[in-house]
């Protein structure tokens, strides 16, 4: 049973640094924090994605486009609604891993 997601607060943050050689570190990274129906504690998820390039502007929007990219193949287009659903799969998926592999030893 899926739970009902009652508050919610997706946040975009981008940082871009001048390097000692001379270019442009911009990380960019995507948080995904919110409160289930019963619950009284955030969950939070995020994705980043580093660029380094000679131009900030360059090096901001392939930071950008790849965590976005990232949102749309592997989230998006799955099926789920978001990145915290994703991840819950994911650990689910790991975790019946895991057990099939014990009770195979």
């Amino acid at each position: 049973m899926e739970k009902k997601m009652v508050k919610s607060i997706v946040t975009s943050v981008t940082t871009c640094d001048l390097e000692p050689d001379g270019n442009w570190k911009a990380i960019n990274k995507i948080i995904h924090s919110a409160v289930f129906e019963g619950e009284t504690e955030w969950v939070t998820e995020s994705v980043d994605a580093m660029s380094i390039d000679s131009s900030p502007q360059s090096a901001i929007q392939t930071a950008m486009g790849s965590t976005l990219n990232y949102m749309f193949e592997t989230v998006y287009n799955k099926g789920f609604k978001d990145l915290i659903a994703y991840r819950e799969y994911e650990r689910k998926l790991e975790s019946d891993r895991k057990t099939k592999s014990i009770q195979n030893s």
